[in-house]
């Protein structure tokens, strides 16, 4: 992405030094594929038309950046696509943001199942209920000494990770998973 915003700028400066690259004319036999080419070929044309008022870096940005997130697999807790998430994250202190990154993954250190995959001598046994490994989708779902917490905080699906980030916070600090302070 950004050796294309590279060559978008010396394709609209002429006083730009890369500018001979990306102006540079094709010759009659195209031995090798040069980066002018490539930026041509492969990553101008498929785009959509630039409007007037946007810049031609930023455009880029937009276009490479929403094809990447329609090409996202599904997640591998929800085995679907992730929702959005929703705009009250970004108030949450650093440390939240980043413990909701890494449950939406399952990959958290407080997870007794992520402990286990690094170190398989780590049992991954609820200490709840000692019924089921110790997952996320266990502790939002499934776990019976979580029942009464989640009711308190309205939680029945691990969807609320990304639909209601605050709400699933306090029931994780809550239900002792982390740490109470944030």
């Amino acid at each position: 992405m950004r050796g294309t915003q590279t060559l978008a700028a010396a394709s609209t400066n002429q006083h730009h030094p890369l500018h001979y690259v990306a102006q540079h004319p094709h010759m009659p036999r195209n031995i090798k594929t040069t980066p002018s080419t490539r930026y041509h070929t492969q990553i101008l044309s498929p785009l959509t038309p630039c409007t007037p008022q946007t810049n031609l870096q930023k455009h880029i940005h937009t276009q490479i950046t929403h094809q990447s997130i329609e090409t996202l697999k599904n997640n591998t807790q929800l085995h679907a696509r992730p929702p959005d998430i929703h705009p009250p994250e970004s108030f949450l202190p650093r440390e939240d943001r980043v413990h909701l990154a890494r449950l939406r993954y399952g990959h958290n250190p407080a997870l007794l199942t992520y402990q286990k995959r690094l170190d398989g001598a780590i049992t991954d046994a609820c200490p709840g209920c000692n019924t089921a490994p110790h997952s996320i989708k266990h502790i939002m779902e499934d776990c019976n000494t979580h029942n009464h917490t989640r009711q308190q905080h309205n939680i029945h699906s691990l969807r609320v990770l990304w639909e209601s980030p605050v709400q699933a916070m306090t029931l994780l600090r809550s239900s002792g998973l982390l740490g109470q302070t944030a």
